[in-house]
């Protein structure tokens, strides 16, 4: 639209999305960071174009704590979304560019409810996240500097994603496209943000459990009699939980009930020899975080994460491999802004991919290996569980 009106050039453009490919926010916060396009005049242009109120500083200065707390701190940040009122029910927040529709369906998540918007200058913006939040010392960025090509390929794919996408995409057994079919998948999403507590390790074993390892009776050490007789109502200590073995894990992935228990499972099975575990999405041309499990807590970095299929980058090479992969993260811009949202570059990863049709629609990724990895056969099995799952709640779901 703005190139359309010729407010900007499109190289200005091309930066500008690149650069948040590459580090989060908005194109518009881009457009007039470099000066491309004033601010006044932007939230102009955006208040003709769409039916949104604008707000003036004065308005998003003023907001209740318990408002704010609707969304956490580091997902306003990273959305460039603040709270500012909640009525009956229903919260709205401050935007700057109303076609960030990633940006506001996550913030409707973080919300757990219904949203509305108003319209902010990218100046007051910047004032309401510095006000509220304070200054960041330490912008998530890659340190790497952004290379021309990949503003080509990022481009490139925008300009005919809505040409002929549709037709690249494999068909799912009922006859609609992949992403369609996804997206009829049940969701419960958790609407827990906190990292989650961290029980205490396990002790240690010889190796990982095998399919269908035995319970471990639980060890009673004999007291005496007159013990017995001192403490008789005394209730018997509980056995220690029993940690489940692949094989029970795995059959649970096959009777879950939606997609968020598919995923949280499978989320448990890796977390089994690894500290972190997380799952992306792969859809309309994007890599999207879902969910990760740490023991540092990087879920709304990683949750807000989204790097465009057309850069490149060790989940886009798997997604188009489709096979299971283990070693380190390639050197790209993309891989640099998917450690700073985990908090650091892995020594090393294991990837799966999630293939429907011949097409990958997740990736599960580990790192952090706490123990032995399970061999090739095994993470092949949980991908094959993971996909099997999808493909049966696909078809519940079409037959509803």
């Amino acid at each position: 639209m703005l190139l359309a009106e010729g407010l900007i050039t499109r190289d200005e453009l091309e930066r500008a999305l690149t650069l948040k490919a590459a580090r989060g926010g908005t194109a518009s916060q881009y457009l007039v960071g470099a000066g491309a396009i004033g601010s006044e005049e932007l939230v102009r242009f955006m208040a003709r174009r769409f039916p949104i109120p604008r707000w003036q500083r004065q308005r998003v200065a003023l907001v209740p704590p318990l408002v704010l707390a609707s969304i956490p701190a580091a997902l306003a940040r990273a959305l460039r979304v603040v709270p500012v009122a909640r009525r009956e029910g229903v919260l709205t927040v401050a935007i700057t560019d109303p076609t960030e529709g990633h940006a506001l369906e996550e913030a409707s998540r973080a919300a757990g409810g219904r949203i509305e918007t108003v319209l902010v200058s990218e100046e007051d913006m910047a004032f309401a996240i510095e006000h509220h939040y304070g200054r960041q010392s330490q912008p998530l960025e890659p340190n790497a500097e952004i290379p021309l090509p990949l503003t080509r390929r990022v481009t490139r794919r925008m300009s005919v994603v809505n040409v002929d996408a549709v037709a690249r995409e494999a068909a799912s057994p009922s006859g609609g496209t992949i992403e369609e079919a996804i997206d009829a998948i049940p969701l419960v999403r958790r609407a827990v943000t906190a990292p989650p507590a961290v029980a205490a390790p396990p002790e240690p074993r010889p190796d990982y459990d095998s399919w269908h390892a035995a319970p471990v009776a639980p060890v009673h050490e004999p007291r005496g009699e007159e013990e017995e007789e001192e403490r008789p109502n005394e209730a018997a200590a509980p056995a220690p939980a029993r940690q489940r073995s692949e094989g029970e894990i795995i059959a649970e992935i096959g009777s879950a009930a939606d997609r968020d228990a598919v995923v949280a499972l499978a989320l448990d099975y890796l977390r089994r020899f690894a500290s972190r575990a997380a799952f992306f999405t792969v859809k309309r041309g994007e890599i999207r975080g879902f969910d990760i499990v740490d023991e540092v807590g990087h879920r709304d970095a990683a949750r807000s994460l989204w790097i465009p299929l057309a850069a490149p980058s060790t989940l886009r090479r798997i997604s188009e491999e489709r096979q299971v992969y283990s070693g380190p993260l390639d050197k790209t811009t993309a891989d640099a802004v998917l450690s700073a949202a985990l908090g650091g570059r892995p020594e090393r990863v294991i990837v799966l991919p999630i293939v429907l049709k011949g097409k990958a629609v997740g990736l599960l990724m580990a790192d952090g290996f706490q123990s032995a990895v399970p061999p090739r056969a095994r993470l092949e099995r949980l991908s094959d569980a993971v996909a099997e799952a999808f493909t049966r709640l696909i078809a519940r779901g079409r037959d509803r």
